[in-house]
């Protein structure tokens, strides 16, 4: 990670300036070429408590510190940038610079507390000053103007208390191996989605988004001209239905969730010019799914849920569809041996918030052998930071 210029410390940041007695020790234990310095010990100071053999210590390469300082801190960023989502800073700066006062104004915030916020914006890399009071987007803030492309919508859901407020209770779901989401939020997520309509919104509409990311990879990978009947189990708001009916034209849809989604879904339907093809059925997965599909899409559910609930959602396919059909997962597949990849902070997240996890593709054999599935053909769908995967499995 390279990091700015103005987050590098100075190396004597590690020094105490309430001691200088002891920064004159720790300089005479340090005087040494650079490239030694970070395998010199350093033995605790007179009155420092020492336990069995004697305590030594590694200096920290000033390096490293401010890259683990900038990992610390980064959570006040993601605040920043949630909230400039929010307050829509990028929308009222899409034709150019404009004054604090009419920031203020137009976005309902004290002038005095929208200067300094807009000043940690420049500092994030959002915003660059322009002309005294004024402040203009850089490229990277103008990634959350609205419209397509714009992750306006996820920060906004990723920030707000929803999937913010579990990660408090990281500890204890550590030591306890339980979601902390009920105990900070007072009830599961789809019960909150429901009582919380704003950020249900702003879920619904993220996961739209995150879906048009990979269909276009997805229809390229996929021929689904051979299906007649297709039906999108827990489809949200029909984004990726959509887009495959297009490729697809002979194919009617069905799109099958939550109510309250099946109602969002519908205007969203009517809006494209979709309503016509797209049936929408408002049921739960956990018990039934609409019967005689062709091919039956799962994306990215099976991760929400633990191993019995997603047995539960494979047997309500498994019972609606013919002999012959196919059912697609559309998932992100946990790799067999531990990487840096950032699979594993999506999975850590899936145990805060719904007792879901990121799974192996030898778990999901075994989920869909359990209800009858036989797990055909697993393709990579599209790249990123979470690589999308296809299982094709098929009831005989």
């Amino acid at each position: 990670m390279s990091l700015p210029s103005w987050r590098t410390p100075s190396p004597w940041a590690i020094h105490d300036r309430s001691n200088p007695r002891r920064n004159r020790r720790l300089h005479r234990r340090t005087s040494c070429p650079p490239a030694d310095r970070r395998s010199i010990a350093v033995r605790p100071g007179r009155g420092e408590r020492q336990e069995g053999s004697p305590m030594t210590a590694v200096v920290p390469d000033a390096r490293e510190a401010a890259k683990l300082r900038y990992l610390i801190e980064s959570h006040v960023v993601s605040q920043v940038v949630a909230e400039a989502a929010r307050l829509g800073v990028a929308d009222e700066l899409a034709d150019g610079p404009r004054p604090v006062r009419e920031l203020a104004a137009a976005t309902g915030a004290h002038e005095g507390a929208l200067r300094r916020f807009l000043g940690a914006c420049v500092a994030a890399g959002l915003l660059t000053p322009h002309d005294g009071d004024r402040f203009a987007l850089t490229p990277l803030g103008a990634v959350l103007r609205s419209g397509e492309g714009s992750l306006r919508n996820y920060a906004i859901s990723r920030l707000a208390p929803l999937q913010w407020r579990p990660w408090e209770r990281l500890h204890d779901t550590i030591l306890s191996g339980e979601p902390s989401q009920r105990a900070v939020l007072g009830m599961d997520m789809w019960e909150y989605l429901d009582t919380h309509p704003e950020e249900g919104y702003y879920f619904d509409r993220t996961m739209d988004e995150l879906t048009a990311v990979v269909a276009d990879k997805l229809i390229a990978t996929v021929d689904f001209t051979r299906y007649g009947r297709i039906v999108d189990v827990g489809g949200g708001l029909g984004r990726l239905l959509g887009k495959i009916l297009a490729a697809a034209p002979r194919a009617r849809g069905v799109l099958f969730d939550r109510a309250d989604v099946i109602e969002r879904a519908k205007a969203d339907l009517a809006a494209r010019g979709q309503d016509g093809r797209i049936e929408p059925v408002a049921g739960n997965f956990l018990a039934e799914a609409p019967p005689g599909g062709d091919l039956y899409l799962l994306k990215q559910v099976l991760c929400d849920w633990n191993d019995e609930h997603c047995r539960a959602i494979l047997d309500s396919c498994y019972r609606a569809a013919p002999g012959g059909s196919t059912l697609l997962l559309i998932e992100v597949l946990r790799p067999d041996e531990v990487t840096s990849s950032p699979v594993h902070f999506f999975d850590l997240g899936l145990l805060l918030t719904l007792d879901g996890r990121i799974r192996t593709r030898e778990e999901y054999r075994s989920l869909l052998e359990s209800v009858g599935y036989r797990l055909g053909e697993v393709v990579t769908a599209a790249g990123g930071a979470n690589s999308w995967s296809l299982l094709t499995a098929h009831k005989d």
